[in-house]
C-alpha cells in the first residue's frame, strides 16, 4: 500500500486532505483513483488508513477508515557518523532510517577526505529520509542535524547513558561484553545510546584519547576489516537488536 506524509493540520476527525508535492506524485505518477486505499503518516507517530474520495487539482480528499499510533522506542539510538566520500552518506542515511535510528549526526573527523557538505546534500538527505520512511512504514522521520565538529559531538554525549566509539585498534571490548554481565544477565538498559563511527581512514589517536576522556568506550567489531559504510550498517543493526528495537510491537 502506498504511503504519504501529511501535515497534522490537514487531518480531521473522519477525513484528511492531502496537499502539496505529494498530490502530483499520487495523481500523475502513481495514477491512483477514487476508491484506492492509501496510508497517511503525520510525522508524529500516527498512521491513517484512508480511502481516496476525490482528486482535485491541488488536493486530494480522503476518508479515514482506521488510525494506528506507534510510540517511539523506549531506548533511543544516536549514531555519530563521520563524513564519508561519494554517495556513501546517502546509503547510511537511508539504512539508518530503515533500521529505526533516532538521530544520525554527521560530523567532521581528522581523517575525513572532506570537511564540509553543501546545502543541497542536506536537502537530499531529508528527501532520502522521507522516502525511506514511506518504504519501511516508519511514521516518525529520523532526525539528521546539521554537520558538527568532533569536540562538539563529544559534548552532545552528555545526554547518553552509554557512549561508544568504534575503533579498529581496540582488541578486547566488544558489544557483547558491554551489554551482557558475567552472570549472563543483561544490564539495566539505558534511555539513549550514542555510537561514534569514523571515516574511511578511521579515528586519529588524538580523537580516541579525547573520546576516552569524555567517557566513551572503545569497541571492536572483530578481526575483519570492514568498509566504512559496512561497519556503520553492522553497528546499527547489532545495537538495535541488543536494545530490543527490532522486535515487533505487541
Amino acid at each position: 500500500m502506498r504511503r504519504f506524509f501529511i501535515e497534522p493540520g490537514q487531518i480531521r476527525e473522519s477525513s484528511a486532505i492531502l496537499a502539496g508535492p505529494e498530490v502530483h506524485h499520487l495523481k500523475n505518477v502513481l495514477r491512483l483513483q477514487p476508491g484506492d486505499h492509501i496510508e497517511l503518516m503525520d510525522g508524529t507517530g500516527n498512521t491513517f488508513l484512508c480511502v481516496i474520495e476525490s482528486l482535485d487539482k491541488d488536493e486530494i480528499q480522503t476518508r479515514i477508515l482506521a488510525k494506528n499510533r506507534e510510540e517511539s522506542p523506549a531506548i533511543r539510538l544516536v549514531i555519530g557518523q563521520a563524513l564519508l566520500t561519494g554517495k556513501k552518506m546517502d546509503l547510511i542515511v537511508q539504512k539508518a532510517t530503515e533500521l529505526g535510528v533516532h538521530t544520525l549526526q554527521p560530523f567532521r573527523a581528522d581523517h575525513c577526505s572532506r570537511q564540509d557538505i553543501k546545502i543541497h546534500k542536506e536537502e537530499r538527505w531529508d528527501r532520502i529520509i522521507l522516502e525511506a520512511c514511506k518504504q519501511c512504514g516508519r511514521p516518525v522521520p529520523m532526525f539528521c542535524p546539521q554537520l558538527t565538529g568532533f569536540e562538539e559531538l563529544l559534548r552532545l554525549g552528555e545526554a547518553s547513558q552509554i557512549k561508544l566509539i568504534f575503533w579498529e585498534k581496540e582488541e578486547h571490548q566488544t558489544l557483547q561484553t558491554i551489554f551482557h554481565s558475567p552472570a549472563g544477565e543483561p544490564p539495566a538498559l539505558p534511555c539513549q545510546v550514542l555510537a561514534l563511527i569514523g571515516p574511511e581512514g578511521g579515528f586519529s589517536p588524538t580523537e580516541i584519547e579525547k573520546a576516552k576522556i569524555a567517557g566513551f568506550i572503545p569497541v571492536t567489531l572483530g578481526k575483519r576489516i570492514l568498509r566504512a559504510e559496512t561497519a556503520t550498517i553492522a553497528v546499527m543493526a547489532i545495537l538495535q537488536f541488543l536494545l530490543g528495537n527490532l522486535a515487533r510491537n505487541p
